[in-house]
């Protein structure tokens, strides 16, 4: 057999080869599950979980799957699985489970950021201001986590008074704040016990201090017992 014949051969036999790579990969793509399909529903996923939080203008993003990841393709649309962190904004998670015809469960990370009307102070406060309602004022300010500890609404942050000082343009947390004193140690207070539709009047001796809702022990000065009540705007103690 001659060169010219030898070299034709071992065209034939690239080509081939090359053929079969191509059919193989083929039937790999049609028989595997789409790694973009799997990102896809699980970015919509994390979209929809923090709108239904009552988030706005919520941003997606996937933390990209290992391209060699091989799943067998799903029969059906891909269960989502339920989501046990409750968590909406920041690093999540979403688990992805397919059933038929072979079962496998697959998690997808990914970051989401919002946006969110919230109370700002419109000025600086120091540390023992008495917050007022014209020092708020609403901003859209951009999360990447839960709101846990941040005061959403203007009536629990005004009348408080500050903890510490406060930027112009913050946000305020629940522990940025206090009820200003209205009830001093050893002070004498009214007394007001509700019961079966009456209300009895009677003056006692707070033995701690504080503010408005605060709970706190006063002493009966008629009967010497002890009793604990909740503080009422007006500085009288309201017994529970």
């Amino acid at each position: 057999m001659n060169n010219w014949k030898l070299r034709v051969i071992e065209k034939m036999r690239l080509v081939a080869a090359s053929a079969a790579m191509l059919i193989s990969s083929s039937v790999i793509a049609m028989t595997s599950q789409s790694i973009a399909t799997l990102s896809a529903t699980a970015s919509q996923t994390m979209e929809q979980r923090a709108l239904a939080a009552g988030y706005s203008n919520v941003e997606v993003t996937v933390r990209s799957l290992d391209s060699r990841l091989q799943l067998k393709a799903c029969s059906a649309p891909v269960s989502i699985l339920p989501d046990s962190s409750q968590r909406a904004l920041g690093p999540v998670t979403v688990g992805l489970r397919c059933d038929a015809p072979e079962r496998w469960t697959i998690h997808v990370r990914g970051t989401v950021t919002a946006e969110r009307q919230l109370p700002t102070l419109g000025r600086a406060v120091n540390r023992g201001d008495v917050i007022s309602s014209r020092d708020i004022v609403w901003q859209t300010v951009q999360i990447d986590r839960e709101v846990t500890g941040l005061l959403t609404k203007p009536a629990d942050i005004v009348g408080k008074e500050a903890r510490k000082h406060l930027a112009t343009g913050q946000t305020v947390r629940s522990s940025d704040v206090v009820s200003p004193t209205l009830v001093e140690r050893g002070q004498i207070v009214d007394l007001i016990a509700q019961t079966s539709g009456l209300q009895v009047n009677m003056q006692g001796k707070a033995l701690t201090a504080g503010g408005e809702g605060d709970r706190l022990i006063v002493k009966n000065t008629n009967s010497g017992k002890r009793v604990q009540g909740v503080v009422l705007a007006t500085g009288a103690v309201l017994v529970q």
